[in-house]
């Protein structure tokens, strides 16, 4: 459910869809960008 809600908010952001397609294709993850918010959010709720 994080990871579906992230998704939507990303789909909508012109900004983080801009930083997701700057980063190097081999690394070009969303689940990557996910799980490092998700840590962040984890860390401080």
């Amino acid at each position: 459910m994080v990871y579906e809600t992230l998704s939507k908010g990303v789909a909508g952001n012109d900004a983080l869809l801009d930083m997701l397609m700057r980063t190097p294709s081999e690394q070009r993850r969303p689940s990557l960008l996910f799980a490092a918010v998700n840590l962040i959010l984890a860390a401080h709720p």
